[in-house]
């Protein structure tokens, strides 16, 4: 999916987007862009991973291969949020509300019946 002209596109824009929040608009925090880095550093695909949330860079959002997920979950709790779990930052009981898998989907839709 990725390799296409689409999936290359949404790459992009979602890079760009991840640039413009992060430089231009100095939305982001040291500790998203760590978090940025270790997803790519983990498999997120190119650069997707991006800020996104109404709080000002809350949330990050890697696409990444659904053959890697697992290790990729295992990878992000371990060389980003054990951390922040050791200094009491984030509660190890609330790690699963923080770190999940989801698949894209159309979204909310109106139906005419």
């Amino acid at each position: 999916m990725f390799n296409n002209h689409c999936g290359k596109k949404l790459k992009k824009l979602m890079n760009d987007s991840h640039y413009s929040c992060g430089v231009l608009h100095e939305c982001s925090c040291p500790e998203l862009e760590e978090l940025v880095k270790v997803c790519r550093n983990n498999g997120a695909l190119g650069l997707e991973a991006r800020l996104t949330g109404a709080v000002w860079g809350d949330c990050a959002v890697p696409l990444v291969k659904e053959s890697i997920m697992s290790q990729f979950i295992l990878n992000l709790k371990e060389q980003f949020y054990q951390s922040k779990i050791g200094k009491g930052v984030i509660n190890k009981n609330d790690i699963g509300l923080s770190v999940f898998a989801c698949k894209p989907s159309s979204g909310a839709a109106i139906y005419k019946f």
